[in-house]
């Protein structure tokens, strides 16, 4: 048989009941914060060596960077430049004979005097593979005239139109 509960009895279970379901919100509370709290430490501590790593990386790049770009600027100097020319190619640099004989020739091509103002020498793009000069080739008056040319406006020659013979 059962005995009916008194109504203190169910009082007094109501509020053990309420008393536990506090208890019991407060520790499932307590436990999100401290759950919340330790991931926090450690996505922070993660960003922080993910932060140094980059920051390695961006270093290492830098001095990359720094060290190719010396080694452009030595690759790319004229001084190691013509060392290979004379070394490897066995190129000579044009001599100055060479270029004042060009300037004397362009000065007896006949042309008027504002040609011969604008004329500049022209130095060769490659020095040449010898020092031996070239074979002079005996020309006639009619080929010595059509290879003079006359500088133009933007720095090219211009081939002479042939004069009719007489």
């Amino acid at each position: 048989m059962e005995k009916k509960r008194t109504k203190f009895e169910d009082q007094v279970i109501r509020r053990r009941k309420r008393k536990f379901l506090t208890v019991a919100a407060v520790l499932v509370v307590f436990l999100c914060l401290c759950y919340l709290f330790v991931w926090e430490r450690v996505y922070t501590l993660r960003l922080a060596e993910e932060n140094a790593q980059t920051r390695q990386r961006v270093r290492n790049l830098k001095e990359r960077s720094q060290s190719l770009e010396f080694e452009i600027n030595q690759l790319c100097s004229v001084k190691r430049i013509e060392d290979i020319a004379r070394r490897d190619l066995a190129l000579l640099p044009a001599r100055e004979v060479q270029l004042a004989g060009f300037t004397m020739s362009s000065s007896s091509s006949g042309g008027t005097s504002t040609d011969l103002g604008s004329a500049k020498p022209k130095t060769q793009d490659k020095p040449q593979a010898s020092a031996k000069p070239p074979k002079a080739v005996k020309l006639s008056k009619i080929d010595k005239q059509q290879q003079i040319a006359r500088p133009k406006a933007n720095g090219k020659a211009a081939t002479p139109k042939p004069q009719a013979r007489k």
